[in-house]
């Protein structure tokens, strides 16, 4: 038995019912049900084995550095459902501050949509899309301050929304709104997420921007 790192992931318990598990246990036979291999769930943490069902005992070798096209065989199918298992029911977790984590839950709570992680050299950085048109209607990306306002290098969070064309002007006063950044500055807007903005003031420019991307 080994026990599966997540590392930056977390199980989404919501998850687990679709892909197999049963009161936090997963089985799945391979190579024609001669081996069956099982996840498990104690704790928050995920374990892993294969049994052989001829003996009905765990079969320790693909745990260790052994050779040969059977036990090959047996391996890339255990690591294909081991990988299926973290694609499908874990989630990635980033050490986000407070109001990060808020925006995402009240995306989450109210639309139902999940982040999407899409950049290799930002991973904390995602977009939230629309599920009837697959456009995006939120952006939380990690920058610079420098780039949004001030001389401040540190990185923060933002949120880039999507807003009204013929209005845009009207509304960026960059102290609460700004240009969008990294985005279309003609119909993107960008919010800091650093506490100076109040929630409920962030929640309505999200609501209008799902609108607006829902139109479309």
């Amino acid at each position: 038995m080994k026990e599966i790192e997540l590392k930056k992931r977390k199980i989404d318990y919501g998850k687990l019912n679709s892909f197999g598990f049963i009161d936090n246990k997963y089985s799945k036979n391979i190579l024609g049900n001669d081996f069956k291999v099982v996840i498990k769930i104690e704790n928050d943490r995920v374990f892993s084995y294969v049994i052989d069902n001829n003996f009905g005992d765990e079969f320790t070798n693909v745990d260790v550095n052994t050779t040969g096209e059977f036990i090959g065989n047996i391996k890339n199918n255990y690591e294909e459902i081991i990988s299926s298992f973290i694609n499908e029911c874990t989630i990635v977790e980033f050490n986000y501050q407070n109001q990060v984590k808020e925006i995402i839950k009240y995306i989450n709570d109210k639309y139902n949509d999940e982040i999407e992680y899409l950049w290799e050299i930002s991973p904390d950085s995602g977009i939230f899309r629309n599920k009837k048109n697959k456009k995006w209607y939120a952006a939380i990306l990690s920058v610079k301050e420098n780039r949004i306002s001030g001389d401040n290098e540190d990185l923060i969070y933002v949120i880039d929304l999507m807003y009204y064309k013929d209005k845009i002007g009207e509304i960026i006063d960059n102290t609460n709104i700004y240009p969008g950044y990294h985005m279309n500055k003609k119909s993107w807007i960008t919010i800091k997420l650093d506490g100076s903005v109040e929630n409920s003031f962030i929640f309505k420019y999200i609501d209008l921007s799902y609108t607006i991307v829902n139109k479309k």
